[in-house]
């Protein structure tokens, strides 16, 4: 049999054990804390991009143009390299575009003036940075 320790009567009972405090859930990262990572990946694909094509952007890539008046526009790379018949033949632009709103355009450089991947323009809006302000020529 188990001995069964009684307090007398009239004595304080004694104080249950506190709970040991429970340590803060770590927090996960901020906003710009994940953005400044996609802004790492997005820069070394485009770097990678770069170096075994010539080009920044694939065909696929989700980019951005500048349409004027400093507003970006989601479009699709759907050709790189591109050249129209009717051009000289030593004549060609980086890209060919599918905007989301329908119709084709080129972006005459490839450069960020022109053409930026779309998710870029998401991170800098988030970490406070703006773009530059070419504007993308309708193919003709």
């Amino acid at each position: 049999t188990k001995a069964e320790t009684k307090q007398p009567k009239g004595a304080a009972k004694p104080k249950p054990k506190a709970k040991p405090k429970a340590k803060p859930k770590p927090k996960g990262p901020t906003e710009a804390e994940k953005a400044q990572k996609s802004l790492v990946e997005c820069e070394k694909k485009v770097k990678t991009n770069l170096s075994t094509t010539g080009h920044r952007f694939t065909k696929g890539d989700r980019v951005k143009v500048q349409g004027g008046s400093s507003k970006w526009i989601d479009a699709e790379v759907i050709s790189v390299g591109y050249r129209m018949n009717s051009w000289p033949r030593w004549k060609s632009v980086p890209y060919q575009l599918q905007l989301a709103t329908g119709g084709e355009v080129y972006a005459p450089l490839d450069t960020d003036e022109f053409i930026r991947l779309a998710e870029l323009v998401r991170i800098e809006g988030i970490l406070g940075r703006s773009g530059g302000g070419g504007r993308a020529k309708i193919a003709s």
